[in-house]
């Protein structure tokens, strides 16, 4: 099973969306990253132990990313916006031989309700699918997370199932939503976007 996941001949390019570059993870950002992630807010329905992040840790996770994109075994990407890094997107649980794999993201929180998780993750679907041999890309989600399952929706996620009580924060129990996107229904909403936008054209010229 060493399958690698992107495609042969595939060239490394950040990618650019309305408002945010999304780019390799690389240790420059690792005080940043680590305030991120050592803060409580950043944990809300989570379920990791947010008190014992550590620095060390941030810079193992980090350095774990980059290997990955070594390996052309997975991707994850660090989000800037004027140059500040503020949040970070990947992909974990990679099962190339199955074309799947699970995704995690997260926004600082001083950057949230502003559009940014459906920005990002727009941009990481469409270099996924662009870029890459998958075809199934999935999500678990607390049933609570509004927010990030409003993320999912806009960007086409359909909900496959309910994973009762699977995760556990602040020593109480919640189940999960999973969510999924198929490369297929991916492209439908592609030409579908590119349908309104010639439409929209075309009533601007008449």
């Amino acid at each position: 099973m060493n399958k690698k996941i992107l495609n042969k001949g595939h060239r490394y390019k950040p990618i650019k969306t309305e408002r945010l570059l999304l780019i390799k993870p690389n240790l420059k950002y690792i005080n940043e990253y680590y305030l991120m992630l050592s803060d409580k807010h950043q944990w809300e329905f989570n379920g990791s132990e947010k008190d014992k992040f550590t620095k060390a840790q941030a810079r193992k996770s980090i350095i774990k990313k980059i290997e990955k994109w070594k390996l052309k075994k997975g991707f994850s990407f660090f989000v800037l916006y004027n140059n500040k890094l503020v949040g970070s997107i990947g992909s974990y649980d990679e099962r190339p031989h199955f074309k799947t794999l699970e995704i995690g993201y997260f926004v600082h929180y001083n950057f949230w309700n502003k559009g940014f998780g459906t920005e990002m993750l727009t941009g990481f679907l469409n270099w996924t699918f662009t870029n890459t041999i998958i075809n199934r890309i999935s999500a678990t989600v607390a049933v609570p997370h509004i927010a990030s399952i409003k993320v999912l929706k806009k960007n086409g996620f359909k909900r496959e199932g309910r994973l009762r009580e699977n995760v556990i924060y602040d020593g109480k129990t919640y189940d999960d939503y999973i969510y999924s996107l198929l490369r297929k229904d991916w492209i439908k909403r592609k030409k579908k976007k590119w349908l309104d936008y010639s439409k929209i054209r075309m009533q601007i010229r008449l």
